[in-house]
This record gives structure tokens, C-alpha cells and sequence, in this order.
């Protein structure tokens, strides 16, 4: 058997899903579209943070040396140095001379070194190794003095010196100050950086010095991004994990050139976004065992007061094995309130049952006491006038005439007794008028002239029991009785409306009328107070079982009276197969 479908327990399901695993998805979806780019974007942000920093912390260090050479280019001492042959200096002078340079070195003893040399190359102090660079002798090297030094302008160059990053130039009377600054002395700034490959640029000497790897020497063939210090741009990504970053020095021609590589952080990705998934797949297991449950826990009582409530034909029933938390469904120890709706369900149902079984019991009572009530309906004046008729007819040796009368007074009889429901076909209820009319025309004989109509499509139509009757009874009472002249009576039942909606059920007959109207004219002359009775026995039965849609119309004309029901017309209604006789 096909199992019912639970759509609370569906959107139960889907909304505990949705509600702890779809964040987390999103999350790593997010990840896995956008984390390479968040990535660049915070390894671009830092660099450009780092670069700022650093080429910041370089200038001031480089301001503070530049400001100490200055100091030591204006001390006589040091200006009468490069004045004459070294060998005319004595030793006082030397020692004057190097007392001066050590004591503006202060500090910096192991950080940076100090040359002075006179331009011809005869006079040459230095407090560390004379570099053969500054060996002025030879004319090639006074090449290499920055520009605009012997102006009197400072300059800087890189990597001259071994074990020197950077060297500052300050002009001398017939000579050069150069102050070398070692790598030790940018250490601590370096050190810290977010930087691969960090590197100080010469844009006019091309050289390069690599502050990172201080005794390796490194070209622009070497690294070709460095290349980006001739360029206008000051941030460039030529490869998807190398971002490069480039900040001029307040020293002249110095560039500072960063390299972030971003490979690293593309691998953390990788390695965060498959733990994320593992972690996806397992969460989104343990969410789905874990909402099924909590949906079950929901939904089940729900369906099973659903499933209580549909009952199939019986209509609701309780729900069988119901237990409230330890107890069963008596003990007032309810855990939720889901428990709650079943324990006052089962209560309501109970309820129910009992008011069903009240209203049946009161159904079969007032079906008996209308079976009861259309038993009695039949006309005593009626039945005192037919069996007066088949005595008459018996005394005259009729036998066939009152065998007859009597069959048409026993279908009557059974028709009338006969538990129907209520309702009867248009047919069954026609058969019962033309047995009634039988037995009036073998008392009337040639009085009454009965013709009749049916539409066929109306023939399985339900009407009330005994409807059509009154009209027909109040025909001849008021019609045959009250006249010696033939009396045309017609019933006809046929379909009605512009849609064909409704059915209409007409009794006319050609005699003066004594229906309604004719009472509330003349009431002293109705002698037949059953007549009255009946017609408003119609009238009432009518509005009591279709309501508006029902009603009862009366037309009074010189020579014709009719009787019309209208009632809806209702072609789903299945006919009974009692009351045929």
C-alpha cells in the first residue's frame, strides 16, 4: 500500500535543513566563488599597508643619517682631512680625527661605516675596510659619485660597498663624506614585512640591492618584475598569485619594490575549503537525522490526528494507542502541547460520537413519527367514501370492480406506509396518483378527464413523499365535488428555466378554484378541512427541503385554476426502488 504523503513533515524537514545547513553551504560556496578574489584583495591590502610602512620607517631612518653625515661634514676636523698628503698628518690629527668620527657615529658603531677621501685620492679615512670604489686614484671610479654631490646636494647609491645596502654622499671642500649603512640597520623594519622578495632600487644607477638576502646579487634579468619602478604604476599583478607593489623614497632616486606571494594563502584556501566541505558533507548528514527526527516527533502526531479526523466512512474516530508521556491518554500529564491537541481530540471525538449517536437516535424517532403521520394522512373521507363504493359495487355483483378498487386502495395503503426516506421518484410518485385517480373514476365514472405529462429526463428525479397528492385531492374536492360537469384535471412535471435549472411540477383542473386564494376568500365554505391542511402541508414540506430555491405558486383564471411547485432541479440524486407498489 501506498504510503500517505506527510507535506508537513516535508516542509518540517526542508526548514530544519535550510534553516542549520544552508548557512554553513553558503558560507562554503561563498568561499569557493569569491575566496580567491577576498583573498587578493586582503594580500593587496596588507601589502600596500606593509610597503607604506616600511619605505616610511626607511625614510626617517635615512633622514637621521643623512642629518648625522651632514653634522660630520661641517666639523673642521673632518674638512682639513682630505687637505694635503696623508702623509703629513701626525698622530694627534688622526686621533682628533677619528675621536670626531666615532663620537657623531655614536651609536650606530655596527650599523654604519664612514669614509672620507679627497677627490685626487691621496687623503683616504675610513672607520671600517677602504672599499676599492672609493679608490679616487683611479679616475673610473669617481664615475660612480652620485649626481650633484660635488654641488653640494647629498646623493645615494646602492650596493657599492660590500655588506653596505645603501651609501649617502655629502660633498666636501675637494672631496666626498660617504656614510654606509649596513644591512643590520634596517633589520628590524625588514624583518617584519609581509614580503617575499623586498628590494631597494636604484632607478638611475640600476642597481639593486635585496634587503632580504643581503649577500645575494641580484639584476633586473634576475627578477624582471622589478621592472615596475620605470613605470608609472605603483601596484601590478602579473601572475595570479604574485602581486607587485612599488613606493618611492624621499632619498632621490630610491625605490622601494615589494613582491606578496599569494600562493600560500591560494593553499590555505584549498586546505580550508575541502575541510569546509568534509564538514559540509557531515554536518548536513547529522542535520538531516537530526531534523527527521524533530520532524517526526512533529508530524507524526499531526498525521495521526489528520488520519483520526478523515475516518473514512465512519467520519472521525479517536486515535487508538494514544500515550501521553509515561501515562496513557486519561492521565492528565501531557509532555507538549502537540500531546495536549491529542488528549482534547480524543475527548472532542468522544464528544462527537456521543452526539452522533443522539441525533440518530432522534433521526429514527422522527422518521417513525413521519411514517407515522403519512399513514395517517390518508382521508378518512376518502376511505369512507371507496369502501362505501366497493360495498355498492359488491351488493351489485360487481366482483371485478371491487377486486380493483381494492388492489388501487392497497397500493395506496402500501405506498403510503412504506419507509421511503422521504423521498420517492417522480415516477414512483406518479404511479401513486394514477392508482388514486383509478379509484375516483370508478366512483365519479366519466367526471373526471385525467391527462398527464412527464418530461423523461425527470423521471428519477426525488420529489417529497406524497407532494403531488393534496393538489390532486383538492382538484376533485374542490372541482368534481362542487360540480355535475365533467372536470379536466392535468398534472405535468417538466424542466424549467433558461438554463434548465429548475423543475415545475403543475395541477390544473377547470373547475372554479377553492385552493388558497378561494379559502382566504370564503373559508366558511371549505367543509373539507383536511384540503386546507394539505395544501399547506405542501407549501411548508416544500420550504423545508429546498429552501428558497423551492416555492409553491397558485393562478386563479375564469375557467382554469393551476397549482405549481417549483423546486431546483437536482440530476446527481439517486432514485429509491421503494414505493413503485
Amino acid at each position: 500500500m501506498k504510503k500517505p504523503v506527510r507535506p508537513i513533515f516535508v516542509k518540517l524537514l526542508l526548514s530544519y535543513s535550510m534553516v542549520s545547513f544552508l548557512p554553513l553551504a553558503l558560507v562554503w560556496f561563498s568561499l569557493l566563488l569569491w575566496g580567491r578574489g577576498f583573498a587578493v584583495q586582503q594580500g593587496e591590502q596588507r601589502a600596500e599597508r606593509g610597503i607604506l610602512e616600511l619605505s616610511g620607517n626607511i625614510d626617517a631612518a635615512l633622514g637621521g643619517f643623512l642629518a648625522l653625515a651632514r653634522s660630520l661634514a661641517d666639523d673642521p676636523i673632518v674638512q682639513e682631512s682630505i687637505r694635503g698628503s696623508q702623509a703629513e698628518w701626525t698622530p694627534d690629527q688622526e686621533l682628533a680625527l677619528y675621536s670626531a668620527l666615532y663620537r657623531g657615529i655614536g651609536s650606530h658603531l655596527h650599523t654604519i661605516d664612514i669614509t672620507l677621501t679627497s677627490m685626487d685620492g691621496m687623503q683616504r679615512h675610513t672607520t671600517g675596510v677602504l672599499a676599492e670604489d672609493y679608490d679616487f686614484r683611479n679616475y673610473q671610479n669617481r664615475l660612480g659619485i652620485p649626481d650633484g654631490v660635488l654641488s653640494g646636494n647629498p646623493g645615494y647609491s646602492l650596493g657599492i660597498r660590500q655588506g653596505a645596502g645603501l651609501s649617502i654622499w655629502v660633498g666636501l671642500p675637494g672631496g666626498v663624506l660617504i656614510l654606509d649603512i649596513h644591512h643590520a640597520a634596517l633589520n628590524s623594519y625588514v624583518d617584519s614585512s609581509p614580503f617575499r622578495d623586498l628590494y631597494l632600487v636604484d632607478r638611475r644607477g640600476f642597481a639593486i640591492f635585496d634587503l632580504l638576502r643581503p649577500q645575494q646579487i641580484t639584476g633586473f634579468s634576475d627578477e624582471p618584475q622589478l621592472g615596475i619602478v620605470f613605470s608609472p604604476e605603483v601596484m601590478r599583478q602579473p601572475e595570479a598569485d604574485l602581486l607587485v607593489h612599488r613606493r618611492d623614497l624621499e632619498a632621490g632616486r630610491i625605490s622601494l619594490v615589494g613582491l606578496t606571494d599569494l600562493a600560500p594563502a591560494f593553499q590555505s584556501l584549498s586546505e580550508l575549503l575541502a575541510v569546509g566541505l568534509w564538514l559540509m558533507v557531515a554536518a548536513g548528514i547529522l542535520t538531516v537525522i537530526i531534523s527527521i527526527r524533530i520532524s517526526r516527533s512533529i508530524s507524526r502526531p499531526i498525521h495521526r490526528i489528520v488520519t483520526a479526523m478523515a475516518g473514512g466512512n465512519q467520519g472521525p474516530k479517536r486515535i487508538q494507542e494514544l500515550r501521553v508521556g509515561t501515562n496513557t491518554a486519561g492521565v492528565e500529564t501531557p509532555r507538549d502541547e502537540l500531546d495536549y491537541l491529542m488528549v482534547h481530540y480524543n475527548r472532542m471525538v468522544g464528544t462527537i460520537d456521543q452526539l452522533i449517536v443522539q441525533i440518530r437516535q432522534e433521526e429514527r424517532a422522527l422518521r417513525e413519527a413521519e411514517r407515522r403521520a403519512l399513514q395517517a394522512w390518508v382521508n378518512p373521507h376518502f376511505l369512507y367514501n371507496t369502501l362505501g363504493s366497493i360495498k355498492s359495487m359488491a351488493k351489485l355483483g360487481q366482483g371485478q370492480v371491487v377486486a380493483d378498487m381494492i388492489t388501487e386502495l392497497g397500493k395506496i395503503l402500501r405506498f403510503a406506509i412504506t419507509d421511503t426516506g422521504g423521498m420517492v421518484t417522480v415516477q414512483q410518485s406518479m404511479a401513486q396518483i394514477r392508482s388514486y385517480l383509478r379509484i375516483q373514476k370508478m366512483r365519479y365514472q366519466d367526471r373526471i378527464v385525467f391527462s398527464e405529462y412527464v418530461d423523461a429526463r425527470l423521471l428519477e428525479l426525488l420529489v417529497p413523499k406524497l407532494l403531488i397528492q393534496p393538489l390532486v385531492e383538492n382538484a376533485i374536492l374542490h372541482g368534481v365535488e362542487a360540480t355535475p360537469e365533467p372536470v379536466e384535471i392535468s398534472v405535468r412535471v417538466e424542466v424549467a428555466g433558461p438554463e434548465e435549472e429548475s423543475v415545475q411540477i403543475i395541477v390544473e383542473n377547470t373547475t372554479p378554484p377553492a385552493l388558497g386564494p378561494v379559502r382566504e376568500a370564503a373559508p366558511e365554505q371549505d367543509t373539507e378541512a383536511g384540503a386546507g391542511m394539505g395544501f399547506e402541508n405542501v407549501r411548508r414540506r416544500v420550504q423545508a427541503v429546498y429552501g428558497d430555491a423551492g416555492r409553491v405558486e397558485f393562478f386563479r383564471g375564469d375557467l382554469r385554476t393551476q397549482a405549481r411547485i417549483i423546486i431546483p432541479r437536482r440530476a446527481n440524486l439517486q432514485p429509491t426502488e421503494e414505493g413503485n407498489g
